[in-house]
């Protein structure tokens, strides 16, 4: 045992902790700290040409998409008329360069608010949570989530505004016909009277060209003096298969043409209309001339024996002018011309047709009278008042009435043809176009500068104003989503992430 001890052995372990505790606790002076460290990457401000070669991508991608949307429509607005298939090409283009169009400026707007979230993550502290959402808003999706979760109306209202934004930048009967000769008479005739709805033209200058299109209320006939012609006209389908709104008719160079000439002589006794007969002074004396129907004063009888021929297509037609003033009594020849500039068989009209459409104004089908006897219905007659258009008086002018009989003549003929059985023949049928027509193309051409040149003053700007603190170069949902550097050290405070943002240091 050491007596100097005092007989107890000495712990030089618990002096020293013993000593520890006396010690006060050593804390470094503020002033002589380091600063802390940095969490992440460094990033600092870009320079200017790195702003402008990331805007300017963007912006020249919609001035191209504009210029040649708008290039592609006075192309095809040049065009005289355009097929289906041109039809298909301008309504894929338009439509393929206006989503485009849409897609180019909503890109642009999306890089505008990517770079100024930081700005705006910048202006004041934030929950960790409400950095994450804003740094991932990078969807409509996202946006709307994050309107859902706060209450703050700013928010909402400019969530409102950007979808707005957003949706307008990417807002495009079967009938039996008889073959009865007498039935047929009866429908021609009825196909003459028709036609007092057509105002023929004039004269024969006034005929369209081959292929004009045909539209409703066009005049299918044509007059000068004593002749009359009809125009034939091709259908793009069967009438029978389609609306009437979808059939197409255009001209020919296909035409046929109804002729008459008239004689004209006094009556002398009978010409009231009172009579079985009436006298008529011609050249060679005064001739009787049987009646088939007393029909008064002031009208018109036609009369045709259809048993008599003047040759192809033609027909004699006798006409009766009752008055009790002035009388008349004429006699004409009445030819439909076979069709000019047929190509086929199936073009062509057939001599009974011609025929049975020359004495049309005078046919009735059914004999009626009971001056004419029940065997002899071959002579065909009809009355019509002077109030008519084809009872009108003419006072003896041979000129007026065979204008008037070709008329009926072709009329019935276009009657006949339009109501004709369709036939489908060889050869090229007309189809539908359409002409490409803008009526204010500068307007066109204002509204896409206006949109350019306000995407460039918006990209100028967001560039400008989000660059007055670091933007990272890296993507932000990286950065909302992992704000630390380090997985091992614990999670930096948003109002850290901030002011490493104002110093020129982001985490990326």
């Amino acid at each position: 045992m050491d007596l100097r001890s005092g007989g107890r052995e000495h712990d030089a372990s618990s002096d020293s902790g013993r000593a520890e505790q006396l010690l006060p606790e050593y804390r470094p002076h503020p002033s002589s700290s380091a600063p802390p460290p940095l969490r992440g990457h460094g990033a600092t401000r870009p320079s200017t040409w790195k702003v402008v070669a990331k805007i300017l991508p963007r912006w020249m991608m919609i001035v191209v998409i504009a210029f040649i949307f708008y290039g592609v429509l006075l192309h095809y607005q040049g065009l005289a008329v355009m097929t289906n298939t041109q039809k298909r090409v301008f309504n894929g283009a338009t439509t393929g360069l206006s989503i485009g169009f849409g897609i180019a400026v909503a890109t642009s707007l999306d890089g505008m608010v990517g770079d100024l979230r930081w700005w705006i993550l910048s202006r004041r502290f934030r929950s960790r949570h409400k950095v994450e959402n804003i740094l991932q808003a990078d969807s409509m999706m996202s946006l709307l989530k994050l309107a859902w979760r706060t209450r703050r109306k700013s928010i909402h209202i400019a969530v409102l505004l950007w979808g707005l934004v957003l949706l307008a930048g990417n807002i495009v009967n079967e009938t039996s016909a008889s073959d009865n000769i007498e039935a047929q008479q009866f429908m021609v005739n009825n196909y003459g009277i028709i036609s007092t709805a057509f105002m023929p033209g004039d004269n024969f200058s006034t005929i369209p060209d081959q292929k004009t299109i045909v539209r409703p209320g066009d005049t299918p006939m044509y007059c000068e003096g004593s002749v009359c012609r009809y125009v034939f006209k091709e259908l793009s389908i069967d009438p029978a298969k389609q609306d009437d709104e979808s059939i197409i008719s255009v001209s020919t160079k296909r035409t046929i043409d109804a002729t008459t000439k008239c004689n004209a002589w006094p009556v002398v006794a009978g010409g009231d209309g009172n009579g079985k007969s009436i006298s008529v002074a011609m050249p060679q004396g005064t001739t009787n001339v049987s009646i088939p129907l007393r029909i008064g004063v002031n009208a018109t009888m036609y009369i045709c024996d259809t048993s008599q021929s003047c040759g192809e297509g033609c027909a004699i037609v006798q006409a009766f002018e009752a008055s009790s003033r002035s009388p008349w009594y004429y006699q004409c020849n009445v030819t439909v011309g076979p069709v000019a500039n047929a190509a086929m068989p199936q073009h062509q009209a057939s001599t009974s047709l011609r025929a049975l459409v020359a004495g049309s104004i005078a046919l009735q089908g059914y004999g009626a009278s009971s001056l004419v006897s029940a065997d002899d219905a071959l002579i065909q007659f009809q009355t019509y008042p002077s109030e008519s258009l084809f009872g009108s008086a003419v006072n003896g002018t041979s000129d007026k009435l065979a204008n008037i009989i070709s008329r009926f003549s072709i009329g019935a003929m276009a009657a006949f043809a339009d109501n004709n059985k369709f036939i489908k023949v060889p050869g090229d049928a007309p189809r539908r176009g359409i002409e490409l027509d803008i009526t204010h193309p500068a307007i066109i051409l204002f509204i896409l500068l206006l949109i350019i040149g306000m995407t460039l003053t918006l990209e100028v700007f967001m560039a400008v104003w989000a660059n007055r603190v670091v933007v990272p170069p890296d993507s932000p949902p990286r950065c909302g989503s992992s704000p630390t550097g380090n997985d091992d050290e614990p999670p930096t405070s948003p109002a850290s992430i901030i002011s490493d943002i104002f110093r020129g240091q982001a985490v990326v």
